[in-house]
């Protein structure tokens, strides 16, 4: 596989993901679903994100309608600050757990999915109008 088969995603603080063409092809709108995610991780307060993200059955809310089955695999597995996100995530809900404090998905969550995915808030918070078609 040639260097333009691959899409490189900076994740912040100088580190970057590599995505070979093919995988993120697959699903044409990769990309829209990772900034819809994004948006509604921090537009959790607001009833119809919130039914969007419970609606996916899992406990980071990874799942549909945002990602397919091998996309949420690729994702977890994402290095970011020197561990995948699936560690970071099972370390986050650790710590909540140790302290009894629950999970906030704009405060905890939406910022690991931020680094890991490319996506910047600043970038998608003014875009609700054109988000989720």
């Amino acid at each position: 596989m040639g260097e333009d088969d691959k899409v490189v995603i900076d994740t912040g603080s100088g580190g970057s993901q590599v995505f070979t063409q093919e995988y993120l092809l697959e699903d044409e709108r990769f990309f829209q679903k990772c900034r819809n995610f994004v948006y509604d991780l921090h537009s959790f307060t607001k009833h119809r994100s919130r039914n969007r993200l419970e609606g996916t059955g899992h406990e980071y809310y990874l799942g549909k309608p945002y990602f397919e089955p091998a996309q949420v695999t690729a994702i977890l597995g994402i290095e970011i600050m020197g561990a995948t996100v699936e560690s970071k995530l099972h370390e986050l809900a650790q710590k909540k757990a140790a302290t009894y404090d629950t999970i906030c998905a704009s405060h905890d969550l939406a910022p690991i999915f931020e680094l890991a995915l490319g996506v910047s808030w600043n970038a998608v918070s003014g875009q609700s109008d054109i988000l989720h078609h």
